[in-house]
């Protein structure tokens, strides 16, 4: 998960790589990781939803067993204990993705003047 603290320092000053081009490189790896844990959010989101719908169902007519209705319940809490967590983690990857961005950005001024 995103860290909290230094990220654009780290990427900018920490980064492996003794030419632009390897930063470079590097970077761009990072920012392929960032960009997928963007799109798994989306399916978190619709995981989510569909855990929703069919508890829905089953309580309404879906003629739903008790223990499922109870575990698909104890799920749904289980994802909403730690919602909050996920919305702030998924809110740092997209500052980080503009940080990469920009970085890879200058590192190509550089690299192609």
């Amino acid at each position: 998960m995103a860290s909290k603290f230094n990220t654009e320092f780290n990427y900018r000053f920490q980064v492996v790589g003794n030419t632009p081009w390897e930063k470079i490189k590097t970077l761009k790896g990072f920012l392929e990781g960032r960009v997928r844990a963007a799109a798994l959010e989306e399916v978190s989101k619709i995981k989510y939803r569909a855990k929703l719908s069919k508890l829905n169902h089953l309580r309404n007519g879906g003629e739903g067993l008790e223990h499922e209705i109870l575990e698909l319940e104890a799920e749904i809490m289980e994802t909403e204990s730690f919602h909050e967590t996920l919305k702030e983690g998924y809110e740092l990857n997209h500052k980080e993705i503009e940080i990469l961005k920009k970085l890879i950005k200058e590192l190509y001024v550089i690299a192609e003047p």
